[in-house]
Parts: C-alpha cells; structure tokens; sequence
C-alpha cells in the first residue's frame, strides 16, 4: 500500500486494520505495507472513540522541487546522465532553486528515476589476477624502493566516449544515445612515477612494437634517471628488441609484471580516472580528444599518485607517506585512507603553533590580523571599497566605549546533587541553592563565574599549569562534600569569598 509524503492512507487502511481483530501487530503491518506503530495507532483509536476515520493532515511540507518535477522529468530524459550536481546548476539556473545534494537525490528517487548502468556501456574485461604468477612479484614488493618506480602502460579513448550510467524510470532499462564518432583507435601512452606521470603520448592507431619502441627512445628515455626501475605489462608489443637497451643505456632496468596482473600495476587506477574525465568531457572530434587529454594531464597530483602506489603495495618508503601527508586530497579510499585523517594528521605535524607572553601580546597579534584582514577583503555592501576604507569613513561618528570590556565564553551546566559543576574536566562547588536547576558558566581567562538566573553562585580562580610541556588548566582544590562533614565541623567552616 503506498503512501505519498504529506497524504494520508485510504480510508480502506484503517477498517482493515479493525478488522483484523486481535492478530498480531507486526503481522498486521506487514501484510498491509505499513508501519506497527500505524496499526497500533489505528487500534488504540478504534477502541477509545469506536472511529477509525483519519484525522486530517497537518505536517504537509511541499518538497521546493515539486513545481518543476515535469521539467526535471524531461531533463533526465533528454540528459540521462546528467549528474545530481548538474541537475542542480540547471535547477538553479533555469528556475532559480538552489537545493543541496540530498533534496535532487531525493526528488529523483521520489520520481522513480533511479541510477543505473547504460544500455551502451560495454562489459568489462578486466581479467582476474592469477595468485599463484602473482605471489612472487609479491615478495618483491617489499625491496623495491617506491620512489624509483616508473610504471609504463597505454590505454585507448575514441571521441563516442559516454557516462556509462544514467537515470530512467524505476523499472525500465536506460537506452542513451552514443555518438558513432571516431572510428580510428587513439592510443595514450605515459609512465607513472611516485609524484605524478611523465612522457604522455597520444596518437592514432593501435599500439604495437614499432610504436613502442619509438616512444622509449623518444619519450621515455629522456624522463628516466639513473637508477629507475620501469615495470611493464606482459605484453609482446612491449617486449620488442631495443627496449630494454634503450631502458638500460640511460642507467636503469626494466621489469615486467606477472601476467593477467592488472592489480600490480597502479598506472590502471590513473587511466581509469582519465577515462572517467574523457566520458564527462565528452570530446567529439580528435583534436578536442587530443587537447582534454593534455589539459587532463594537470588532474593527476603527487600525492594522488603516491596514493596509488600505496594502494597497490609499493608504499615502503618514508617518501610516500610525506606526500601523502602533504597532498592529503589524494589519499582517496581507493587507497587506504581517508582525507580527514591525513588532514588532520599534516595538520599536527606542519602547521606552526603560535605562542604568546601574555594575553596582551596575543590580543595585539589578533587586532593586527584582524587589519589586515579588513584592509584585503571588499565591503559586503560597498563593494567598491575594502571593509577598512569603510571603517575609518565611520569612524569619527563613532562613540568610544569608556566601560570595562567583559568577554566570556558562556557555557550551559548542570549542577549535581553535590553542588558540583563539571566544566573542561574539572569541578567546580556552588551553592546549595542551585541544585537541581540549570547554571551557566562564564569561563574568563583568569576565573570562572557561575551564574543562576543572573544571581553569582559561584566564582572560582582559573590558572594555567605546565604539565609534559602542554598547557592545560589547572584543576581546582578538592570540593567538599556536604555528606562528609558533621554538625561540629559544619559550625566550624568559613565560607569562601565568592560564596558570601
């Protein structure tokens, strides 16, 4: 049984679920297509008012895409693989609504258009790694040195180069129109280091031991240096007389990978980016193949490329992890990481850390950056002149502020059963009348004030200690427990300053 956002059930839903009599709930919903707590809620209904009839609706939200879910139709038919965030430029270009990411997701499902792989795309034909040829590459792995490795490969792109998924009406295959484009073979050869690719090549045809051979001598060779290793694929083309002489006269050695071994070779995971960028590119003569291919070269960074050692086992230097750390965009899940924890990781260990005597050297540094920033940065509103420029026009009309300057960072707490308070991971007493309600914490630089609906329950001093070289604030004197203190000692404290 289904239901739309907003709207309620057919007036059939509820006399069945009445009708059911004392079956049990969860049975109930799932033979109806509803939720136990629906059915519940239906019952309970029946049997305190002997009605059944739904109540009106009054939580009904419009979703913002619903005055152009026709258009948005029409788009998608016409632009099956348009992306969610090209739907979204269009959205907001052609009818002026901004949407996030989740609202087009959930529009385009709500429409029954559903993400799916074209019609068109051919299969793949990636071959399985072989285990057993593998595992003696595997142990050589571990004595390779990463930062020495130039992997060598080609790949193929034609101008009929599409997405391969789309979008369509749930439940009906994704037919998308493919240019029949250029019918000769382009062929892109490169190698790939640790810090990015070097002597890409592109031309027409097929690859085979002549061409190859060219490329070496004419490409290749210049880019190597005294003690690279190049790593090839099994090929025959690549096995040609000349290549390893080449290879070897310019001071380094060629290795060649197991076969059927794509997994061992990280250029795959490089082409399988810029295929991706050609297809959305979607170049359709040879000379605009030709200038993506060198404007998509920029796309590979050192670090991403690095990740793409690391993912397919070369990573045993401390080079690699350097860059890793210093491009923490490439550390893609593909190769083992995620961004955040590399960000914050080259965040700790490369971002200097200020230090100051006093809090007025500090304060003196804030103001500066502070005009610095107003002197480089436009007026929201005059916007022909800098926020600073503004600022001294206004400035003699401004009134000088004689008082005190009371800034605190104000924090909610709540108070124990022990007058205490707990704030930064310390405790802090307050007075027996401001149990059981809320308090808030006024945190100063020096002390700490306690506040309950604008009356001071408490005020305790607030120091910075060292400890192993780190700041941090020093915790308060033991708090005394009420229940730990009998009538004669009671009569004999003297309550502290702040607590008069």
């Amino acid at each position: 049984m289904s239901r739309r956002r907003g709207q309620p059930y057919s007036q059939d839903m509820p006399h069945r679920v009445v009708a059911s009599g004392d079956k049990p709930i969860r049975s109930v919903a799932e033979r109806l297509s509803v939720s136990p707590s629906c059915v519940w809620k239906v019952r309970s209904k029946f049997r305190c008012s002997s009605d059944a009839t739904a109540g009106p609706q009054h939580n009904h939200i419009r979703p913002r895409l619903e005055p152009i879910y026709d258009a948005l139709r029409e788009r998608v038919a016409t632009e099956a693989d348009a992306t969610v965030a090209e739907l979204r430029a269009w959205a907001a270009r052609e009818y002026g609504i901004v949407v996030s990411h989740p609202v087009m997701w959930e529009a385009l499902n709500l429409l029954g258009l559903t993400l799916k792989k074209s019609a068109c795309a051919p299969p793949s034909r990636t071959a399985p790694t072989s285990p057993k040829r593998a595992s003696p590459w595997t142990a050589l792995q571990a004595v390779l040195d990463a930062e020495r490795l130039v992997f060598l490969d080609e790949t193929w792109a034609t101008t009929n180069m599409t997405r391969t998924h789309g979008r369509a009406p749930r439940g009906e295959r994704l037919t998308a129109a493919v240019p029949h484009g250029h019918w000769h073979t382009t062929t892109f050869l490169s190698g790939l280091r640790h810090d990015g690719l070097i002597a890409p090549l592109v031309f027409n045809g097929a690859i085979n031991g002549t061409a190859f051979l060219a490329y070496v001598e004419q490409m290749l060779a210049p880019a190597l240096r005294v003690g690279d290793i190049v790593i090839c694929d099994n090929l025959a083309s690549q096995k040609v007389a000349g290549v390893r002489e080449t290879i070897e006269a310019r001071g380094a050695s060629l290795l060649y990978l197991p076969p059927y071994s794509p997994d061992l070779n990280p250029i795959e995971l490089a082409f399988s980016k810029l295929k991706r960028l050609l297809r959305s590119a979607a170049a359709r003569t040879v000379e605009a193949l030709w200038e993506t291919v060198g404007q998509l070269i920029a796309a590979f960074k050192p670090g991403e490329c690095a990740g793409y050692l690391c993912h397919c086992g070369y990573a045993h230097t401390g080079l690699l992890w350097s860059i890793r750390l210093v491009e923490p965009a490439a550390c893609t899940p593909a190769a083992g990481w995620e961004k955040c924890q590399v960000g914050v990781l080259r965040e700790r260990l490369f971002k200097p850390r200020l230090r100051f005597k006093s809090y007025a050297e500090m304060n003196a540094w804030l103001l500066d950056q502070r005009v610095i920033y107003a002197k480089t940065q436009r007026h929201p509103e005059f916007t022909d002149r800098t926020t600073w420029e503004v600022f001294e026009e206004e400035r003699p009309h401004l009134v000088p502020y004689a008082g005190r300057f009371d800034g605190f960072h104000a924090v909610p707490a709540a108070v124990s059963k022990t007058c205490l308070i707990r704030f930064d991971n310390n405790r802090y007493s307050v007075l027996a009348k401001a149990v059981g309600r809320p308090v808030e914490v006024h945190a100063y630089a020096e002390r700490i004030v306690i506040r309950q609906d604008g009356e001071v329950v408490g005020e305790h001093a607030r120091r910075v200690v060292a400890q192993a070289g780190l700041p941090r604030i020093g915790r308060p004197p033991r708090a005394v427990r009420p229940s730990t203190i009998s009538f004669g000692q009671a009569a004999r404290c003297k309550p502290s300053p702040a607590m008069r």
